[in-house]
């Protein structure tokens, strides 16, 4: 795949497995980027913590884990000290949402 650019300052670079601000790599663990480009490819959509176990972890979701919680916590201060203009809302008993 190509890079996509999205509104948000960031371009993901699929080829190379990154996230990019101005042409500088945001340096993402792989589930940093795992997560990032599954919420931004369902923006808009609330994804449950569940559905990220499952698809990003490959858990079963009825595990007891705060393995999204802390991810989200690290990617959202990554792109914040990187001054990307994305938020990554909380939606509260549920998941998470990238808004556009």
């Amino acid at each position: 795949m190509k890079s996509e650019a999205y509104a948000y300052n960031l371009t993901i670079n699929y080829a190379a497995q990154c996230a990019e601000i101005n042409g500088k790599n945001i340096r993402l663990t792989r589930l940093e980027y795992k997560t990032l480009v599954y919420l931004l490819e369902r923006s808009n959509i609330a994804i449950s913590r569940d559905e990220l176990l499952k698809v990003i972890w490959q858990l079963p979701c009825q595990i007891e884990t705060r393995a999204t919680d802390d991810t989200i916590k690290r990617l959202r201060k990554k792109l914040n000290d990187h001054k990307v203009n994305l938020r990554i809302e909380t939606v509260r008993g549920f998941g998470f949402i990238i808004r556009t």
